[in-house]
């Protein structure tokens, strides 16, 4: 595409050269924005043409120079500069659009030669990026690949250790003293969590379990109600999905343990952890009992 735009951009400058007009083409679009909208600033030009800040500038500071465009300071603002087309850059437009409209029917000649529709189609491919910007798309591939490259394991005696260096990490890192639950749970999870009805899940690099990048714990209250607790990634593995997957897989085992409400609690500090547990549907509520801990500041609950 690149390839293609570039040779028909030297066509285009060697016809304005057959013409003794000293025109570069990639001046055109602007040139008809300030005939029709004079005094326009930087950043709205950038905004009307859908071009980068830097490109304008560039693209400006050479019009200027060549005294095609003119710039004055915004008497209603000393650090904004307006822009409006010299005595010179109208005239110049007005001998160049006779010549751009016969390169646009050129053009368009040139595109039914291909037997395709191909202007609907690069309109086409400019309205999906207005709906989602290429690099968006981009990092979407990224997250998946992610996503899928991160295994979840269910709790084995090995993991034990990971478990409590995870959490003892992000409390510590975020101020918090071990309290007496969080010491009885920490050092015998099996004891605590496992035997009584409950699991822990554990994320790791598909094919590497000697690496705990993330953990919870679900722990089970009876009459159908379960703790979703000790949730907790490891900081250079943050923002990758992996809380997310983590959460996912606890409610889906919750789901098969036939289980009614799965709740949390969690402190104002982990915002967040508090927006991605919205986003999984978690809904703040009042604390039904008095909080498992003494940071415990939100209660938080999804209804299965």
């Amino acid at each position: 595409m690149k390839r293609l735009v570039e040779r028909m951009h030297q066509d285009n400058a060697l016809i304005f050269k057959e013409r003794q007009i000293p025109f570069e083409p990639r001046w055109f679009l602007l040139l008809s924005l300030l005939d029709t909208q004079p005094k326009l600033g930087i950043m709205e030009i950038a905004r009307e043409l859908k071009l980068a800040h830097p490109t304008v500038v560039v693209l400006v500071n050479e019009m200027i120079r060549e005294k095609v465009v003119s710039s004055v300071v915004d008497k209603h603002d000393k650090r904004k500069r307006l822009l409006s087309l010299t005595s010179k850059g109208h005239q110049m437009l007005k001998d160049v659009k006779p010549l751009w409209q016969d390169m646009t029917a050129a053009a368009n000649q040139l595109i039914l030669d291909t037997g395709y529709d191909v202007i609907s189609v690069l309109s086409a491919l400019e309205q999906a990026l207005d709906r989602e910007s290429y690099a968006d798309r981009i990092r979407g591939f990224i997250a998946k690949r992610g996503w899928e490259a991160i295994e979840i394991l269910e709790f084995q005696s090995d993991f034990a250790p990971a478990f409590r260096q995870l959490n003892e990490a992000w409390l510590l890192e975020y101020g918090y003293d071990l309290e007496p639950h969080d010491k009885q749970v920490l050092s015998n999870p099996k004891k605590y969590i496992v035997e009584p009805g409950g699991t822990v899940f554990f994320a790791t690099v598909q094919g590497n379990s000697q690496e705990m990048l993330g953990t919870c714990a679900v722990i089970a209250h009876g009459n159908g109600r379960f703790e979703l607790s000790k949730m907790c990634v490891a900081p250079d593995y943050q923002g990758r999905q992996i809380g997310k997957k983590l959460i996912k897989t606890a409610i889906e085992w919750v789901k098969g343990q036939k289980g009614a409400l799965l709740f949390l609690e969690t402190t104002h500090q982990m915002e967040r952890a508090i927006h991605l547990y919205r986003k999984m549907g978690f809904e703040s509520k009042p604390f039904p009992e008095i909080p498992h801990y003494s940071r415990a500041e939100v209660y938080m609950e999804k209804k299965l």
